[in-house]
């Protein structure tokens, strides 16, 4: 089990971060008035965040910018 200072050091985020994530549903204990993750909450919000080559959308194509013409004024 982890505090949400040493979940914040292992993801590499603030513990901000990790409050947030806790009101978003990553699921915790409250031992008291302090909060502690198992580590296999974490590798399923990990997994669940892994992105796959396969998957991942391709962006739209580029369109080209417009051909501009110079006006020539005599």
């Amino acid at each position: 089990m982890y505090t949400v200072s040493q979940v914040a050091e292992k993801l590499n985020v603030s513990p901000k971060t990790v409050y947030a994530l806790l009101r978003q549903g990553l699921e915790h204990y409250r031992v008291g008035n302090a909060i502690r993750i198992d580590d296999r909450q974490i590798q399923m919000y990990l997994d669940a965040q892994k992105i796959r080559e396969d998957s991942a959308p391709t962006p739209p194509p580029r369109k080209q910018a417009p051909k501009l013409k110079h006006l020539r004024i005599d």
